[in-house]
């Protein structure tokens, strides 16, 4: 699958991807890691922080080269599906816990920033959900109600406060303390040089097309690009390979799609575009989201398709980002026009479960294999909970009980 296209904005900061090679040999190990994105990387460092002698497998010719060079780098706590949604569709105990888990994912990011020692473009910022229509806010209204009684520190913004806040003209807002925004190909990269640095061993153009269960354990047979034929022994795998997965799993486990992201030349020098640059994004669907960055740009997103054809979508690549562009300026009129044209604009396919949530744990057809999907908007910060629920069982041998609300089969994901 062609998971991304187009000029994407990260890569040109100067960031260099761990170098690897092929597997040319049979290994053994404890962990197996299959991907070499953000997740496989977050996979990865915790792995080997809890000891175990772990291998990286990605198909592609590099690390870091597949769909986490198209996400835009908002970590926020919210799911594609409300919390009052949610509660509907899994109950109030499993539909308040996934929020609980996002919102207190931050200090762990900022642990893994600083143990690193790059802040790898990470601030914290407000959030901002902006109501479309005026019957919005009755919902926004009874979400911000439920998020408050289980701690989560969230206010409801009417017309006029938004527009004296942020300068914003909509309906009104949910406002959000806890978000913020990174480089996700910086991210990843750092955080498998540090692994790479501990022991783990990395290697690409290796792509699994066989699991075999075998005693104790699973018997991976791997096929390299020149052609040759390895086999790696381990005890557990853990499959990161993001929105190839359910290719992977044969099964339709997401609904997937084609989204669109560009990026404007900076902007002139001391402006602020908006009051404390908070994450935006709005009720609309196809939703439309907005960030900063740290060298003075608007990254913008959004314009949907309900499809997954490559080259249908890259067709659409430029005539997607004048659009964005275009709501760009609607939203901000105090800037100018010529500010908000794309630098730069990519095109990338993403999936999402019915009801907003990662796929985290095991799946009978692979016994010692473990899936890490952060599917939907929040991909980043659901990786980050897979690494913490998959090191947990491969370092105690017991489920952690919140594995159970992400688990396959429940009624959001198959």
């Amino acid at each position: 699958m062609k998971l991304r296209s187009g000029s994407e904005y990260w890569p040109q900061l100067g960031t260099q991807a761990p170098e690897a090679v092929r597997l040319d040999r049979n290994l053994d190990c404890d962990v197996v890691i299959v991907g070499g994105g953000i997740t496989g990387a977050l996979l990865a460092d915790a792995m080997v922080e809890a000891g175990m002698q772990t291998i990286l497998l990605d198909r592609r010719a590099g690390l870091v080269s597949g769909s986490t060079v198209a996400s835009t780098g908002l970590l926020q706590y919210e799911l594609d599906t409300s919390l009052v949604e949610l509660i509907d569709q899994v109950g109030p105990a499993d539909a308040r816990r996934a929020y609980q888990l996002t919102y207190q994912s931050f200090e762990r990011f900022e642990a893994l920033v600083e143990g690193i020692g790059d802040d790898c473009g990470y601030i914290r910022r407000p959030s901002l959900f902006l109501a479309c229509e005026s019957a919005d806010l009755d919902q926004f209204a009874a979400e911000v109600s439920a998020r408050q009684a289980i701690g989560i520190d969230a206010e409801l913004l009417d017309r006029a406060a938004l527009k004296h806040q942020f300068g914003l003209d909509r309906h009104g807002a949910i406002l959000s303390s806890r978000a913020a925004q990174i480089d996700p190909f910086r991210f990843a990269s750092r955080l498998l040089d540090r692994a790479i640095g501990r022991g783990l061993r990395a290697f690409v153009q290796s792509e699994v097309n066989r699991f075999e269960p075998a005693d104790g354990g699973v018997i991976l047979h791997v096929v390299s690009a020149n052609g040759g034929n390895s086999q790696v022994r381990c005890r557990h795998v853990l499959f990161a390979t993001g929105y190839e997965t359910p290719t992977f799993l044969d099964s339709t486990l997401t609904e997937m799609k084609s989204t669109y992201a560009m990026v404007t030349p900076p902007l002139p020098a001391g402006l602020e575009p908006w009051p404390g640059r908070a994450l935006i994004w709005e009720s609309a669907d196809p939703y439309f989201y907005l960030r900063t960055t740290i060298d003075g740009r608007i990254i913008a997103g959004g314009c949907d398709d309900e499809f997954i054809d490559a080259d249908r979508r890259d067709a659409l690549k430029d005539k997607k980002a004048e659009l964005i562009s275009e709501r760009l300026a609607k939203l901000l009129p105090h800037l100018e026009r010529d500010w908000l044209a794309p630098d730069r604009a990519w095109a990338g396919t993403f999936a999402e479960t019915r009801d907003g949530m990662p796929i985290i744990g095991p799946h009978p057809d692979y016994p010692n294999g473990y899936f890490a999907m952060g599917y939907g908007g929040n991909g980043i910060t659901f990786s980050l909970i897979a690494a913490n629920l998959l090191g947990h069982r491969i370092t105690t041998g017991k489920p952690s009980p919140d594995e159970r609300i992400f688990r396959f089969g429940r009624g959001g994901s198959a």
